[in-house]
């Protein structure tokens, strides 16, 4: 979810969407539910991790994953 800062890390607990394009979007990044994701940037777009790939992505498609955040 959006509310993490830069540079936080957790597992993506689920993924909430009814559109399917946004899904289709959502799976080909490989964000899926027990994958590890660190938020890089925030703005002017949302940037993250997962694996060894990192992708942009608009507030629309980050508000679709929900993410348990690692405790520091």
């Amino acid at each position: 979810n959006i509310e993490y800062s830069k540079n936080e890390s957790g597992k993506i607990v689920y993924v909430h969407t009814q559109d399917k394009n946004l899904l289709h979007k959502i799976i080909a990044m490989h964000a899926l539910p027990g994958s590890h994701i660190k938020i890089l940037h925030r703005f002017p777009s949302f940037v993250f991790e997962i694996g060894n790939s990192q992708f942009a992505v608009d507030k629309k498609i980050a508000e679709q994953i929900h993410v348990w955040v690692d405790k520091p």
